[in-house]
């Protein structure tokens, strides 16, 4: 065997740095951090978001309510190409102090289906429709809520004049059960109108959802039931965009015969759906 030391061969070595010196560590301490000039400022840069979004109303202690505590959490941020971008402060309520029917009720997460940004990048794509992305700072924190929630002040940022007051949230804040609905959605802008991938799509789940029954014996077809169901969604979604498909969309599955079954057969449709009044009867 010949090696390529034996044949004069010379590879230089590229030798990885993995000096991360430059970059201060995350702290969780916050008069650590406000020590630091970095974490100093992104501290102040979304203290200031909270003032100027009006998240906060300083008021005396009312008697008897529950009160959420907070805390500051602290992230690097890097671009692409792992270098550091800037440093995030993020202050955060305690979730896990509140009840439920007191100062929250329904949880929701505004997050839109990867699905859905493909689908209408798709569309974007095919019909050369122009792209403009909108990035809100801090949109999660523009929504209302609709129950009262207390707060003790922010740590570091207790008013001196009132330091026994506490902090009515009139605002979404990280870390709160109760999401809001109302933050602003992300859209793109079309030639003749505009898509929003917000509260109109997201909200899909919560109206058209389809309930899929599956016993024991039917778990093993519960992969071509998943695509069923993703079928739907994007055929729905795609009548919502004004662009319905004509035709219907073929399923393949190689240990799964998929049969039509006849509307009079579905008798789980008299618990899910307003039937013609004879097939009402039927059932």
């Amino acid at each position: 065997m010949i090696t390529r030391s034996q044949s004069g061969i010379a590879k230089p070595i590229d030798r990885l740095s993995l000096n991360t010196f430059s970059i201060y560590p995350i702290l969780k301490n916050l008069s650590h951090a406000l020590q630091d000039p970095h974490r100093r400022n992104a501290i102040y840069d979304e203290y200031n978001v909270l003032v100027k979004n009006g998240t906060c109303l300083l008021l005396p202690r009312p008697v008897g309510v529950n009160m959420v505590r907070s805390m500051w959490l602290f992230k690097h941020k890097f671009h692409t190409n792992g270098n550091l971008s800037r440093y995030k402060a993020r202050l955060v309520g305690n979730g896990s102090s509140q009840q439920l029917d007191v100062d929250f009720d329904k949880t929701f997460s505004p997050v839109v289906k990867l699905a859905t940004i493909r689908m209408v990048l798709c569309l974007a794509m095919s019909r050369k429709w122009p792209l403009h992305q909108l990035d809100v700072k801090s949109a999660f924190l523009n929504g209302d809520l609709s129950k009262t929630v207390y707060m003790h002040q922010p740590p570091g940022f207790v008013d001196s004049r009132y330091p026994h007051h506490v902090c009515l949230l009139q605002r979404s804040l990280y870390g709160l059960k109760q999401a809001p609905r109302g933050c602003p959605s992300t859209r793109m802008s079309t030639s003749g109108y505009c898509v929003f991938l917000g509260d109109n799509l997201l909200s899909w789940s919560a109206k058209h959802q389809h309930t899929l029954s599956r016993s024991s014996a039917e778990a093993k077809y519960c992969g071509v039931v998943n695509v069923f169901a993703e079928t739907t969604w994007l055929c729905i979604l795609l009548r919502e965009l004004h662009s319905p498909l004509l035709i219907a969309t073929r399923v393949y599955c190689d240990n799964v015969r998929v049969l039509h079954v006849p509307s009079r057969y579905q008798y789980a449709d008299i618990f899910t759906k307003g039937l013609p009044l004879a097939l009402f009867e039927d059932f």
